[in-house]
């Protein structure tokens, strides 16, 4: 999938686990297939540790169709929203693309919006340019930081924005 010259793109991943999650502490680690493979059908690799319960999508519909009516091209991928409850026409009425991998999401979108920071296997993804807006929790994730400043991303951690006043949007 290629992007048109001069076309703004903005893409939006979700943040998915798997069925099988088992609790450990505060935190989940995740087994999705219970074969023992090292990678799972989301390709994510076994055992990664992430928080019970996550559903949340980085972008409604009504944010879709803000960004349409500035002319931005808007990439979703397939049930991304599902977790959440908002399904690929709600996104398609807005006025999104839905694409059916994440890596056509990565490779054409100038913006990636998320709502977890880049976990190991999106390395490869990052590039020079590519401008991300997600939680980053950067000092608990120092390896993040190096992949983000080695692979030249402008990333901007939501947990960082703050109005003039210092309040939060």
């Amino acid at each position: 999938m290629r992007r048109e010259a001069g076309e703004d793109v903005m893409g939006i991943l979700p943040h998915r686990f798997g069925h099988d999650e088992r609790r450990v502490g505060r935190r989940a680690v995740t087994d999705l297939n219970g074969r023992g493979d090292d990678v799972d059908r989301h390709c994510r690799p076994r055992g990664i540790v992430a928080m019970d319960d996550e559903h949340r999508i980085a972008l409604t519909p009504d944010g879709v169709r803000e960004l349409r009516g500035h002319d931005v091209t808007v990439l979703i991928e397939r049930d991304a929203g599902i977790g959440s409850s908002i399904a690929n026409d709600d996104f398609a009425a807005a006025g999104a693309r839905i694409v059916d991998r994440a890596e056509d999401v990565w490779e054409r979108a100038d913006l990636v919006v998320k709502v977890k920071e880049p976990q190991e296997h999106e390395f490869g993804f990052l590039r020079p340019g590519l401008i991300l807006f997600t939680y980053l929790h950067l000092a608990a994730y120092p390896h993040v930081a190096a992949e983000l400043v080695a692979r030249e991303v402008t990333a901007i951690a939501y947990e960082t924005v703050q109005r003039d006043d210092g309040s939060l949007p």
